[in-house]
């Protein structure tokens, strides 16, 4: 497009920029961005030493003449970046590439020739004019309408990835998985960019084989997959099209137009597998070669359409608000999914999206909680969590399938053949780990806790002065009970006596005399659990791994005791390693999220982590409906400790049911990790977030995150307060 052929939007960044740098037209320049803006910036000012882009999605191409720069080149060049996008989206790019400020000392500025700083590290965006769009306000200008138009693409429908692109690097990998390696990404974009001005799909793909002379079979197997796994992909924005069918039901005249290389009777097939129907017409941009991005569409559709008030309604500033008011057409912007979430209180989570497994976690992320173009209504661009189901799909649903993901990648490494999954904290991970990971792996589910498996693994007095010194809440009698398994004799008057931490003489001395009690029920507890090991099939001889969430290795160390072997632990993450049962860095147990320490912060990841702050609300939503495990009694029964943890499971159960839903969706749809493996720090931002007021969460969200520590003598309390 030449600069004759830039609308007002364009013209208007270009006069900005030129009042905003005209005292810096010495400096050298990189412009962050690639879009229309961008050209125009480029085409409609003078005087200024533009060296290159930047864009972490097109690293390497040239656009509009200029290269697009790695952040290598831009170091060594030492220019000023100034970022050429949206206000609301300016401090995410800043985020992305703030280190450079800091590090390097390069300006960065926005459009405005504001210099950006820590500030714009904050959240901006509370007061955004669109958080006051709704559908009652789009209701009205449809009632006072004659003739409505929708936008189909990220309007009626979209897709559950992050961009529009990122299905032709699913393509790619699915060519490759067929064994035909080949650059389609790029291969795909430069053919639809060197095709005939509004192209079919056909017509992109001749173009392709006229560029790479790729042989009609190949070519054919290529258009075939794109349009199997882009179909696969889309989904409906559900309340755009009741909004679109209550349009049709007031009797307007409906009618669908879109810019895309998809034919209409094709179009039409999509449109009817998602209920959408009764529209007047259906325009395409690559049936009558003309599209709403440069006017002609519109222009076409006016007189197509004759005399009556017009409304268009879709996502694309310039191509459906911009271009149709420059044509006289009444115009409704709703934000697509992506563009809400980079507007919204959440916006950090978009600062590095380069790898296509972390746009796999935010396009289904996004396209369930972001489908309502007016779900941040009157929220402050904050996501208001309602139901256990949202925290299940959009936090706790990514955590752990990218945690099974990795611990799948350790398994294959370690050769492990057969996996252990302890209640209750392994009970989702283990219905997520089957879900996402290939077979191949026995699975096994059994019941153990501190209680059972420290008492069953007590051979000595050192084991009993191990388990003794660990802290407890509460009396004598309870600790004997609750730590060692026996009960304190009746006429023993320390039995109510409330344990002193800083009386080590008393607690010796209380093990000392119900030392032989405690090896005796320690045997009789080890003889019968082994039973149910055995039972279970965990005492063969295969190489065996053991999961747990965030421990000290307790349950591990107990378990190695009792089967009188070593196990591969594989955690989320450890908790104040080394101690008295690991006091070396052992290669017995690896943690996807390090080491934490009591203080709540990731140490070897070098990171205050979501998990790491918040551990506890995730480990009170993974377990099963039972109460915690404590022993096996003499007639073969498992006995279970009597707590309040439980109450209220119903909703914990609708949280689980909708991360197995994401799980179940990440396979379908992406059907393996992305190249580069899994993003656990993606997944534990994206967790931090829920609790770090960037969402609204209501109370009866609040309440389902309940935990207790019998072991240690700390009963049932709530962990969200207000």
């Amino acid at each position: 497009m030449n600069k004759q052929g830039h609308g007002a939007e364009q013209r208007l960044v270009a006069e900005t920029f030129q009042k905003s740098f005209a005292a810096m037209q010495d400096q050298k320049i990189v412009l962050y961005g690639t879009g229309i803006n961008t050209e125009a910036v480029l085409q409609g000012t003078e005087g200024f030493r533009f060296v290159g882009l930047m864009d972490q999605a097109a690293s390497g191409q040239v656009i509009y003449g200029q290269k697009v720069l790695n952040d290598r080149e831009v170091i060594a060049m030492r220019p000023m970046i100034v970022i050429i996008a949206r206000q609301s989206v300016v401090n995410i790019i800043f985020k992305r590439i703030q280190y450079l400020s800091l590090e390097h000392g390069i300006c960065i500025y926005d459009l405005y020739g504001k210099l950006l700083g820590e500030e714009n590290l904050q959240y901006q965006n509370g007061d955004l004019p669109y958080w006051n769009a709704s559908e009652e306000e789009l209701m009205e200008k449809i009632e006072t309408s004659e003739i409505v138009s929708f936008d189909i693409f990220d309007t009626l429908l979209m897709r559950r990835t992050l961009y529009p692109e990122d299905v032709f690097e699913l393509v790619e990998t699915k060519l490759k998985d067929e064994g035909y390696e080949c650059p389609f990404t790029d291969m795909r974009r430069y053919a639809e960019s060197a095709s005939e001005k509004c192209p079919r799909l056909d017509e992109i793909y001749a173009t392709m084989r006229e560029l790479y002379g790729l042989d009609k079979g190949m070519l054919h197997r290529m258009q075939e997959l794109e349009c199997e796994v882009d179909r696969g992909l889309l989904l409906r924005r559900d309340r755009m099209c009741r909004i679109f069918r209550e349009s049709v039901k007031k009797g307007k005249a409906v009618y669908l137009l879109s810019d895309m290389y998809y034919p209409g009777p094709y179009m039409e097939e999509l449109l009817q597998e998602h209920g959408i129907s009764g529209y007047a017409g259906l325009f395409v941009s690559c049936d009558l070669r003309k599209e709403k991005s440069d006017g002609s569409l519109y222009q076409w559709y006016l007189s197509y359409v004759g005399e009556g008030k017009k409304l268009h309604i879709g996502d694309n500033r310039r191509a459906d608000v911009q271009r149709a008011a420059e044509y006289g057409i009444d115009t409704y912007h709703i934000y697509s999914a992506y563009e809400l979430l980079a507007a919204s209180a959440m916006q950090d989570i978009l600062a590095d999206t380069v790898s296509l497994q972390k746009r796999h976690i935010l396009g289904l992320m996004v396209s369930k909680a972001f489908n309502d173009p007016f779900v941040l209504g009157h929220t402050g661009g904050r996501l208001h969590i309602r139901d256990a189901r949202q925290v299940g799909f959009y936090f706790v649903g990514p955590l752990l399938t990218e945690f099974v993901v990795w611990l799948g990648q350790q398994m294959e490494k370690m050769k492990i053949r057969q996996m252990l999954f302890p209640s209750r904290d392994g009970y989702l991970v283990k219905k997520i780990y089957e879900i996402v990971m290939d077979g191949g792996v026995q699975t096994v589910y059994f019941r153990t806790s501190r209680r059972a498996a420290s008492v069953a693994g007590i051979f000595d007095s050192s084991d009993i002065k191990r388990r003794g010194a660990r802290k407890y809440n509460g009396t004598y009698g309870d600790w004997l009970k609750q730590r060692f398994g026996i009960c304190m004799e009746d006429a023993d008057p320390r039995g109510n006596t409330m344990m002193d931490s800083s009386d080590g003489e008393m607690m010796e001395q209380v093990l000392s005399d119900y030392e032989a009690a405690i090896l005796q029920n320690a045997q009789e507890e080890r003889e019968r659990y082994l039973n149910y090991l055995d039972e279970k099939g965990i005492l063969g001889g295969e190489k065996q791994a053991i999961f747990d969430f965030v421990a000290a290795g307790t349950v591990q160390h107990s378990l190695e005791r009792i089967l009188g072997r070593s196990l591969q632990g594989l955690y989320f993450a450890t908790m104040n390693l080394p101690n008295d049962m690991y006091p070396e860095d052992t290669e017995h147990i690896t943690a996807a999220y390090g080491n934490l320490t009591s203080y709540g912060s990731a140490a070897s990841c070098g990171m205050q982590s979501g998990l790491g702050q918040h551990y506890l609300f995730l480990e009170s939503v993974l377990v099963d409906g039972s109460e915690s495990f404590s022993h096996i009694d003499c007639a073969g029964n498992l006995v279970f400790e009597k707590t309040d943890t439980q109450s209220g499971y119903d909703k914990v159960e609708k949280l689980q049911e909708a991360a197995l839903e994401y799980a179940a969706e990440y396979r379908k749809y992406f059907t393996e990790p992305a190249a580069g493996g899994p993003e656990p720090e993606l997944t534990d931002e994206l967790f931090g977030m829920l609790f770090s007021g960037r969402c609204i969460v209501d109370r009866q969200v609040r309440e389902i995150f309940k935990n207790d520590d019998i072991y240690d003598g700390i009963r049932t309390y709530r962990l969200w307060e207000e």
